[in-house]
């Protein structure tokens, strides 16, 4: 039988063609599947297409179910409704499963079903599951909260460069000649319309995290700070799980998101800042953003009461790969930033 598995975020969708074998058959890229951010019209668009792309790569017409992993889902009874009347428009008489994003991406990394997981995308979210018990942290949106995320280290690199353009700071950095170069400003004052007037752009300022944190790694002071101060609320998301969950000392933390792609350097700031604030803890290394699909087709095998573990993410992350290095280049540099 075959299945489609989606994952859609604020930056991008992925819809997987798999097999209730294990096998998988083929991937379709798309953009944003945030329904809050883009409309319900590009929202039907944007997993449409992701779909329709899946199957064309996989050369599979007829699929049987599908599991829908979405931001906004089980955020709210609402939110909840919304998704799931759309979808079932979508694709009437069809078997339809519905996850929370945070929910699919931990078990991405912990398919046993126990650990913490944080996941600095575009927005930010944080699950942890500990003795049956689930906690969620994080996730109230862009205009609530998102501490950590792209979109929360984009919005503080132009803060810091509007500073400068009125010299209300005098800082040694390159983030003021980055973002006049970025945005193509022949004024400063240029920026505005740029990013503050009509639809907020909330991906494309999340998009500028990648070069925030390339300066960073260059240690621009500037960028280096708001790197840590991303680092340190990723780590506080960890850690109110953690106490939320009793304080478990042999539980696991990773991650998975696309702020992630800054590297090693970055992941051991986040870490050493939990070490430091709660004692040594144990790891999982963390995934990019577009592997936390595998979390759909994980929880899809344990519905049929099959055993999954790290060797089954391996088998499935190793199948992935080697289909997204396959993809469109366009595709994979537009909505996967390869």
């Amino acid at each position: 039988m075959n299945i489609i598995s989606v994952d859609g975020g604020a930056t991008k969708t992925i819809a997987v063609v798999h097999s209730t074998e294990g096998r998988i058959l083929g991937v379709g890229v798309a953009g944003s599947s945030n329904y809050k951010n883009v409309g319900l019209i590009t929202f039907n668009r944007n997993l449409l297409s992701a779909i329709e792309k899946a199957k064309e790569n996989s050369g599979v017409n007829e699929v049987e179910e599908y599991t829908f992993a979405l931001a906004g889902m089980k955020d709210s009874e609402k939110d909840s409704k919304t998704i799931i009347d759309t979808l079932n428009g979508m694709l009437p008489d069809t078997k339809l499963s519905f996850y929370n994003d945070g929910e699919a991406g931990f078990y991405s990394r912990f398919p046993e079903g126990t650990g913490i997981v944080v996941a600095p995308g575009t927005g930010m979210v944080s699950y942890g599951v500990y003795d049956g018990r689930v906690e969620r942290s994080c996730g109230w949106g862009w205009f609530l909260d998102d501490e950590g995320s792209g979109f929360s280290i984009g919005t503080k690199c132009l803060r810091e460069a509007t500073k400068l353009m009125d010299l209300r700071a005098d800082r040694d950095t390159r983030v003021l000649n980055f973002v006049r170069e970025y945005f193509k400003l022949s004024d400063d004052r240029e920026l505005v319309s740029r990013v503050g007037r009509g639809k907020l752009d909330i991906r494309g300022i999340a998009l500028l995290a990648t070069h925030v944190s390339r300066l960073a790694e260059e240690d621009d002071a500037v960028a280096n700070e708001i790197m840590n101060e991303a680092a340190h609320e990723t780590a506080n998301a960890a850690i109110s799980l953690y106490k939320r969950l009793g304080s478990p000392t042999e539980i696991n933390i990773s991650g998975y998101g696309g702020v992630l792609r800054a590297g090693e350097w970055y992941w051991n700031r986040i870490t050493r800042e939990i070490d430091e604030r709660i004692g040594k803890m144990k790891y999982k290394p963390p995934l990019f953003g577009y592997e936390a699909v595998i979390g759909s087709m994980v929880l899809r095998h344990i519905e049929d009461g099959e055993a999954m573990g790290d060797r089954s993410v391996a088998s499935f992350r190793k199948q992935l790969t080697a289909i997204i290095d396959k993809l469109d280049t366009k595709d994979k540099r537009e909505f996967l930033l390869m």
